[in-house]
């Protein structure tokens, strides 16, 4: 999902940077494949939930993958506002376009919160399997749900979550 990420934003630049509004096609089709494997991630993260409830090292282990995934993803964040300012003053200055403003805005923060509740589905889905083993409580559960939905403050969060997945103990020891 990252490379299809980082391939949208490099297909919007070459768009943008060679002025051909034709070129978006390209990004559409990537945005488009996005999609798609955002709403396959949600559906995989609700049957890992199942798989992770009773291995705590594995509850680990997707906490570390989650929070792997949230890191690389930052550049993405940080180019994909870029593009989508840079796509919004080429609305702007242009005359007789100020009508897409109003499609492109909404479109660019829907499809980038997107991004973030695929990757965020997966913490959702550790903390529900956290609260159903009683290791955290409803109010933590909802509070760390809430975070996992914010730009920034799900990364950080993602961080208080780890500390949360304890390894299990190992039974082999004297």
């Amino acid at each position: 999902m990252l490379i299809d990420l980082y391939l949208i934003q490099l297909t919007m630049f070459i768009a943008i940077h060679l002025e051909s509004f034709a070129l978006l096609i390209v990004p559409a089709i990537f945005i488009l494949l996005a999609l798609v494997l955002a709403f396959i991630n949600i559906g995989c993260s609700i049957l890992r939930a199942r798989k992770i409830l009773a291995d705590k090292n594995k509850q680990k282990a997707m906490s570390h993958t989650v929070l792997l995934f949230k890191l690389l993803a930052v550049p993405f964040y940080a180019l994909n506002y870029l593009i989508w300012g840079l796509m919004t003053g080429i609305f702007i200055v242009m005359p007789g376009n100020i009508f897409f403003l109003f499609i492109a805005v909404p479109l660019g923060i829907g499809f980038t919160f997107l991004v973030l509740l695929s990757a965020s589905s997966y913490s959702i889905a550790l903390l529900f399997v956290l609260k159903k083993n009683g290791e955290i409580s409803l109010k933590k559960f909802i509070l760390h749900t809430i975070c996992q939905l914010v730009f920034v403050i799900d990364v950080v969060d993602q961080i208080i979550i780890l500390k949360f997945t304890k390894p299990a103990k190992d039974k082999t020891a004297v």
